[in-house]
């Protein structure tokens, strides 16, 4: 995500509701089998009334079953939800994309109450897609999130929750300052599960193929109440408090609920409680919108500068004149990089963009060939496109963050980068910008071999985006996959 140059303030929403860690783990509290005989959902009403009708006539009736049993769960969980009766639309567009409906209403709960929030329902987005962003009606909302979640996430490999949640809630961005992210896996875990979901599996399925109907499974069993063993006379034997529900293999901790962004997320709508259902199971956290990119574990620090090398300096500034210092430790100076980098061939590359549609390969060339004129290492913009949009000119992220590099609207569109959202060049020139700036400001702080050492491109680019500390390390893992990216091209 590209940085602002002040950090914006964010409306704080109610804290999450965070289970004591000593409880034992709630329970998933299951769907009950769907009662023929209790009445249909109402059909929706107003703009987009006709879709649920058309879609369901456009199902097989494995399908039709699955649509009739998410209306059902949706009617139960929020009664009066603008989403009710659109059990079908979800199917389809689950279908289409290669997802499973039930992730798709899971997340459709857990952001906003099924559209029943009031930042949900005036813009038709239930999901929190692109922040503020308005939908003709809640079939175009459900249809563009779950193609979104099938460009933006499956085809990266990003298929399960922890996964998708490292990139659409991730815990620890600096938008998100009360951490309210940390909620957003184990609400859609549980939700996922209520709806006969494996909350540990795949949420893909192949494209065409709706998943499975939820099965009816038994209404759950309290735990029994935990009990202290005996302790010996010589001293009390504390008793070991029983795990969390649901834990997040680290980083991706996870959020209440929220829109996103690549999708990724947006901070459109704020925590609005609604009604709770009198069966809604383990307590399940307000919605919370912060987000931002994939978190990736940090690899192990550097080691520390030698004592003649230059102290620890203040960041360096972005471009933009007044802005505040970028965060990040300047890098050691060694005598010399542990590894110099391969010769790269861009004779190939096109001089021009070549267009949303082109291949990564040529993609990354464009970007290396761009570095490499203003002296820059041809795989830094690669690496960074890599992390923050998977190497595509996104329409959407993490709040208003948009492109390649994931700048924000409402603060970099303007000036020299005015319409860089129509504009990769414009993108180019932002990174390419930025990047010279350090590293002119670390030569000029006398780190004279900065930027010549790859195993320390990572840091040159987090300083350049700027993402919470704990996601810092994600940008060198990629150098190998933009060499690779640029080997394929013709940069040989």
């Amino acid at each position: 995500m590209a940085p602002a140059p002040a950090p914006a303030p964010v409306a704080p929403a109610p804290a999450p509701v965070a289970p004591a860690p000593s409880q034992a783990p709630a329970p998933v509290a299951a769907t009950p089998p769907v009662d023929p005989s209790a009445p249909p959902a109402p059909a929706p009403s107003g703009a987009g009334a006709l879709a649920p009708a058309e879609a369901l006539a456009s199902l097989s009736p494995q399908d039709q079953q699955l649509a009739a049993q998410l209306d059902a769960w949706i009617a139960r969980k929020n009664p009066g939800a603008p989403l009710e009766g659109y059990g079908a639309v979800f199917v389809r567009e689950g279908r289409l994309n290669g997802i499973d409906p039930r992730a798709l209403v899971a997340i459709a709960r857990a952001e906003s109450s099924l559209g029943s929030d009031p930042g949900a329902v005036s813009i038709n987005n239930a999901f929190g897609w692109g922040p503020h962003k308005p939908f003709p009606s809640w079939e175009e909302n459900i249809s563009t999130v779950a193609r979104g979640l099938r460009t933006g996430y499956i085809d990266d490999g990003l298929d399960t929750f922890p996964e998708i949640q490292a990139r659409y809630a991730p815990v620890g961005t600096a938008n998100d300052p009360t951490n309210l992210n940390s909620n957003w896996l184990r609400n859609v875990r549980i939700l996922y599960g209520e709806l006969g979901g494996d909350p540990d599996g795949s949420i893909a399925t192949p494209a065409g193929q709706a998943a499975p109907p939820p099965a009816p499974v038994a209404a759950p069993v309290p735990p029994a109440p935990v009990t202290p063993a005996p302790a010996p006379a010589s001293a009390p034997a504390p008793v070991a408090p029983a795990p969390s529900v649901a834990a997040a293999p680290p980083p991706a901790s996870a959020a209440p609920e929220g829109p996103p962004s690549a999708g990724r997320a947006s901070a459109v709508f704020g925590a609005v409680p609604g009604p709770a259902a009198p069966d809604d199971g383990p307590a399940i956290a307000r919605p919370n919108t912060a987000r931002v990119l994939p978190a990736v574990p940090a690899p192990a620090s550097p080691p520390a500068p030698p004592a003649t090398a230059p102290p620890a300096v203040t960041p360096a500034p972005p471009v933009t004149p007044g802005a505040p210092a970028a965060p990040g430790v300047p890098p050691a100076d060694p005598a010399a990089p542990s590894a110099p980098p391969p010769a790269v061939d861009l004779s190939a590359a096109a001089d021009a963009y070549p267009g949303d549609a082109a291949p990564k390969e040529q993609v990354a060339m464009w970007m290396a060939r761009r570095a490499q004129a203003a002296g820059l290492p041809p795989e830094l913009p690669v690496m960074a496109g890599l992390v923050e949009s998977g190497l595509r000119n996104l329409d959407h992220g993490h709040a208003d963050s948009l492109g390649f590099f994931q700048m924000r609207v409402s603060v970099w569109d303007r000036g020299e980068y005015a319409g860089y959202a129509d504009n990769p060049e414009l993108q180019m020139k932002w990174f390419i910008d930025h990047a010279v700036a350090l590293k002119e400001k670390r030569l000029a702080e006398g780190y004279s071999a900065f930027g010549t050492d790859p195993a320390r491109y990572g840091e040159w680019i987090a300083d350049v985006e700027r993402p919470a500390e704990q996601y810092r390390g994600r940008y060198q893992l990629r150098l190998e996959e933009a060499r690779a990216l640029l080997s394929a091209g013709g940069a040989r």
